[in-house]
């Protein structure tokens, strides 16, 4: 199982990371991360006879970013991917402006190999299934021959490549805010030159985090996010302002839809900076946020609202358009979030998938000396 830290924008964003399981957070895209099994490094040319075997189960992914008159949007490509060492921070700029830019990648250190999307492509789910199946094909093509883990499906089905906000925009529901935020507090300090990067992992007793939250009369989202909350008013050198933490929410739970694209909306769980402190004074109000916030009421008026943002802009050409994104963006952008927690549930995988915990500390811990 794992708790994974990601981004998840509307209408067609999303980011993610996996170790073992887990996740890193960054603007524009989800970098999910693993470390397989198998003794000794890893093999970046089986590691790409991986992927070239994984794409024809997800041809969605086989896309690149095209500019419109009025949108940008989606074009199949016939090309190979290829697998790439990984040499800078998690997720990256991708210039999907280019031409024949492809809008993922795949990325190897090592042992560990990770999955980056552009937010139009996916969102966590999507994300970790393309993962699994990279991971499946890999241990296979090694001799490890694994049992076939049961989210991964042998072939692509149409419903996983529709645009579920489509169809549950045209439902009917009313329109709710969402869209405006005030600036929150920032955490601030200089980024490490250390390249790929140090990367923090955080191996948690599962049903002990479970049972810690529900012996608070909380979630273990919500109490992620006490603590989170607490974290950023210590480390902070405001005194004034919002702790303001964006949670991404899977809107599969109440709109039913197999799709493997983006299916996410977000909510935010904002502490004024002078009330925040410890967690579990602050966990009934998170809990109370949560239950409002990314209730379904407040999800289906949210997705409303952006369908209805999306009619108005329809006929805006682009290049009025993203002028006015930037200006827009460069006003708040970011700083209306403190930090974000995605938390993808427990990410189920065959036994023999898990390494020994001592292993998994020691690769880690050699990772981050370098």
């Amino acid at each position: 199982m794992g708790n994974h830290l990601l981004s998840s924008l509307v209408p067609g964003s999303s980011g993610l990371g996996l170790h073992g399981l887990s996740a890193q957070l960054a603007t524009g895209g989800i970098d999910i991360t693993a470390q397989p099994p198998p003794d000794g490094g890893g093999d970046p040319p089986l590691l790409q006879l991986a992927l070239d075997l994984t794409m024809p189960r997800f041809p969605f992914f086989a896309t690149r970013i095209k500019r419109g008159v009025f949108w940008h949007y989606i074009d199949g490509i016939k090309r190979r991917f290829t697998v790439q060492p990984e040499t800078e921070l998690p997720c990256a700029p991708m210039n999907v402006a280019a031409g024949d830019s492809q809008s993922f990648r795949v990325l190897y250190y090592g042992r560990r190999v990770s999955v980056e999307f552009f937010h139009i492509l996916t969102d966590g789910t999507g994300g970790l299934a393309f993962l699994t199946a990279l991971l499946w094909e890999y241990l296979r093509l090694s001799g490890e021959a694994p049992e076939r883990p049961g989210p991964v499906e042998t072939d692509p089905c149409g419903e996983e490549c529709e645009n579920a906000f489509t169809r549950w925009a045209a439902q009917g529901q009313e329109t709710g805010g969402g869209f405006t935020e005030r600036p929150a507090v920032q955490l601030r300090g200089r980024l490490a030159r250390v390249r790929p990067a140090r990367i923090l992992h955080f191996e948690l007793d599962a049903q002990a985090l479970r049972l810690a939250a529900k012996a608070r009369g909380g979630t273990v989202t919500a109490l992620l996010l006490a603590f989170m909350t607490e974290a950023a008013h210590a480390a902070s050198d405001e005194s004034r302002g919002d702790i303001s933490i964006q949670v991404p929410v899977n809107m599969r739970k109440f709109c039913p839809s197999k799709t493997l694209r983006n299916f996410s909306m977000y909510c935010s769980v904002r502490t004024p900076w002078a009330e925040a402190g410890e967690a579990e004074r602050l966990l009934p109000d998170i809990t109370r946020q949560l239950s409002e916030r990314a209730s379904e009421t407040a999800m289906r008026a949210m997705l409303a609202s952006t369908a209805e943002m999306v009619r108005l802009l329809g006929r805006v050409p682009l290049a009025v358009k993203r002028p006015a994104a930037r200006i827009a963006y460069g006003f708040l952008g970011e700083r209306a979030f403190t930090s974000t927690l995605s938390n993808l549930g427990a990410a189920k995988l065959p036994p023999r998938w898990n390494r020994p915990r001592s292993e998994r500390n020691r690769r880690t811990w050699e990772f981050n000396k370098e």
